[in-house]
């Protein structure tokens, strides 16, 4: 008797352990509301969503350009250029480097860099959905509602701070009663 309650205990400890660990197999990636469609899937690597870099950036408004060379992503965005190599655990953002803690990876002919220092860079922002496995990038204001509050988010190129480049935002709630702004 001891040994069927021990062994019922571990398969149903067993089986909520599974629940908790599995994870979608898909992560959505949204710019401004839309969705973007890739022919290789984006795919999470050590804690970092990494995405086709040609997709994600040209949705941005940006330019891309390859080096083959060097086996690396140029990417222009109005005065900016944006350059992640393959095998190098820095990018740079007009010349100035700046550390990634996650690598560029090429998958299926496709070079992945990870989404949050990519569009960082082109100065959006980036929020993780972990319920839904969703990659939010916000590049206009924004309205959303907190319970019983609308919030407005505004996004703005950020010029200066450790990067030189990234997003300035500002939440407003509705009601009177301040700002909260940070970057």
């Amino acid at each position: 008797m001891k040994k069927i309650i021990l062994l019922s205990t571990i398969l149903v400890l067993t089986l909520f352990s599974l629940n908790v660990i599995a994870a979608p197999s898909d992560i959505t990636v949204r710019i401004d509301g839309t969705a973007l469609s890739y022919d290789v899937a984006p795919t999470a690597k050590d804690g970092r969503t990494l995405v086709p870099v040609r997709i994600t950036a040209e949705a941005l408004g940006a330019d891309v350009s390859w080096d083959g060379e060097t086996q690396t992503a140029i990417i222009t965005f109005d005065d900016r250029v944006v350059t992640m190599a393959l095998n190098d655990p820095n990018y740079y953002i007009d010349s100035v480097k700046h550390p990634m803690d996650s690598a560029v990876t090429i998958i299926d002919n496709r070079m992945l860099i990870p989404v949050r220092y990519l569009a960082e860079s082109l100065g959006a922002i980036v929020i993780w959905d972990n319920n839904e496995w969703v990659v939010e990038i916000l590049t206009e204001r924004h309205y959303i509602t907190i319970g019983d509050n609308k919030i407005t988010i505004s996004v703005a190129p950020r010029i200066g701070g450790a990067s030189g480049y990234g997003s300035y935002w500002t939440v407003e709630p509705d009601q009177s009663g301040g700002r909260v702004c940070g970057q």
